[in-house]
C-alpha cells in the first residue's frame, strides 16, 4: 500500500510582555496598572535561534543556569511528520514537544530607579503557573485530505503578581493562553494558525526563524497595538481568575512540506 509522508517544519511561539516606562499611547492601559504593567516587561525574545539547540541555549544561559527568565511562555513542535495511506485514514505526529512557563520581573519605580533591586534575589522573578500539562491532540479529516496537530499553553501570573494586580485592577487575573493549529495536506501544503489572548505579545518561528511578514504570514502580535475593548476584556475576564481570556490574537504562516 502505497503511503504519502511529508515532513513539516519545527515552530515555535514566544509570548512576552514589552518593557516600558510609561504605557503605550491611546488609552488602552490607563493608568498606574497599565504603567505597572509595561513596567514588569521583557527584553523582546530574538528574531532567530539557528535550531533547538539556541533556543535552549537561550533558556539555559552560561550566566543563568536555571535559564533565561524574560518571557511569559514558549511552546513548541519539533519533527512533524504526516502520512496520507491510500486506503486508511491520515496520521500526524511530532518527533518532540516542550511547553514552558516563564516568570514576571518584580519591579516597581520610583523616581525612575527600581526599588525592587533591593529585593533578594529569589524574589526578584515571580514563576507563572499553569494547569496540568497535556501532550498535542491529533486530528484528520477522514476522507484523507488533511491532518492536523493542536498544541496549547495556558499560563497565568505567580500568586505574588496575582495579587498585586488585584489590588492596581479589582480583578484576578486569567489565564493568558496561545495554541498551536498544525496542519499538513495531502498535497504537501502547511497551514501554521496560532489564536491566543491578547495579552502577552507572541512571536511565531518557523524552523527557529521569525518569518517575514508577507500574504498568508503574520509573524507576531504586538499587545501594545490591542484595542481598549480587548484588553479590557482580558481584564476583567468573568470567573475568579481561573478561566482563560477571550482570543485576542492570530498568528499565521503558510508553506511546503519536505517528502521524506
Amino acid at each position: 500500500m502505497e503511503v504519502v509522508r511529508w515532513k513539516g517544519p519545527d515552530v515555535l511561539v514566544i509570548g512576552w510582555i514589552p518593557f516600558g516606562m510609561r504605557a503605550p499611547a491611546g488609552g488602552a492601559y490607563g493608568g498606574f496598572a497599565g504603567r505597572t504593567l509595561f513596567h514588569s516587561g521583557n527584553p523582546p525574545p530574538p528574531h532567530g535561534f539557528g535550531g533547538h539547540a539556541g533556543f535552549d541555549a537561550w533558556r539555559h544561559s552560561p550566566g543563568n543556569p536555571v535559564g533565561t527568565r524574560e518571557y511569559r511562555a514558549a511552546l513548541y513542535l519539533e519533527g512533524v511528520v504526516a502520512e496520507f495511506p491510500e486506503a486508511a485514514p491520515p496520521r500526524i505526529d511530532r518527533r518532540a514537544n516542550g511547553r514552558f512557563l516563564g516568570h514576571t520581573p518584580l519591579r516597581m519605580y520610583a523616581a525612575g530607579w527600581n526599588i525592587g533591586r533591593i529585593l533578594p534575589q529569589f524574589m526578584e522573578y515571580s514563576a507563572g503557573a499553569g494547569p496540568r500539562r497535556t501532550p498535542p491532540a491529533a486530528n484528520a479529516d477522514p476522507w484523507g485530505s488533511w491532518a492536523e496537530l493542536r498544541y496549547r499553553a495556558d499560563f497565568k501570573l505567580g500568586w505574588l503578581p496575582n495579587v498585586m494586580g488585584r489590588v492596581l485592577t479589582g480583578s484576578w487575573a486569567p489565564y493568558a493562553w496561545c495554541e498551536i493549529q498544525y496542519r499538513i495536506d495531502r498535497d504537501g501544503g502547511v497551514r501554521v494558525i496560532v489564536e491566543g489572548s491578547a495579552i502577552p505579545s507572541q512571536r511565531l518561528y518557523i524552523d527557529w526563524q521569525t518569518p517575514s511578514p508577507a500574504s498568508g504570514v503574520v509573524p507576531e502580535h504586538d499587545m501594545r497595538g490591542a484595542t481598549k475593548p480587548r484588553v479590557d476584556g482580558f481584564i476583567r475576564t468573568a470567573g475568579w481568575g481561573c478561566k482563560p481570556a477571550p482570543r485576542g490574537s492570530s498568528l499565521s504562516w503558510r508553506g511546503r512540506a519536505q517528502p521524506c
